[in-house]
């Protein structure tokens, strides 16, 4: 994560900067503004949430948890938590605008979204049964199910590096060229 943070925002700040702002809580609107100025669309909210699905599925930040955990956490210096229902109305309303705009990003929020309800062993309805199960049904039917052939047929995280603007940093995600 913080080799593509320091990456992603381009030496604009020193990594003690970086961790004084994710101590503050600030580290999330720092992200939104660079991708803001990187892709110049509006809804950053969903290029955001991709980092957080990636650092979810990964288990190295949990930024979405039920009502029931956030709300045992809600007391603790600096723990902020993100509206999941809000995230994936957005994508709801515009996925197929980042389908055809940011494809390997759309495909990456894809698998995401499979793996770590998968990798759970939890319906996404049993998780956070606070939100309407409508919604998580409409998100199946018209992202996830038709898109399921993504979790073996992804492309490489360096084509959403590319189609974003994000310089390679690993060997791996250079393209021969």
């Amino acid at each position: 994560m913080i080799g593509f943070v320091v990456n992603v925002f381009d030496n604009q700040f020193t990594v003690d900067d970086m961790w004084d702002r994710l101590e503050a809580g600030l580290l999330q609107n720092e992200i939104m503004r660079v991708f803001n100025s990187i892709l110049n669309i509006g809804g950053l909210e969903i290029a955001s949430t991709t980092t957080m699905l990636g650092n979810w599925y990964n288990q190295s930040t949990f930024v979405f948890k039920p009502e029931k955990e956030r709300l045992q956490y809600n007391n603790e210096k600096g723990a902020k938590f993100f509206n999941f229902e809000d995230y994936i109305t957005s994508l709801l309303d515009n996925y197929q605008n980042i389908k055809r705009e940011f494809p390997y990003m759309f495909e990456i929020i894809v698998v995401y979204l499979l793996l770590i309800e998968k990798d759970k062993h939890l319906s996404y309805e049993e998780w956070f049964p606070e939100i309407n199960p409508e919604i998580f049904k409409e998100l199946r039917e018209k992202i996830l199910i038709p898109n399921r052939n993504l979790i073996n047929d992804c492309h490489p995280i360096k084509y959403l590096f590319r189609e974003v603007g994000i310089k390679p940093f690993f060997k791996g995600d250079f393209f021969n060229e």
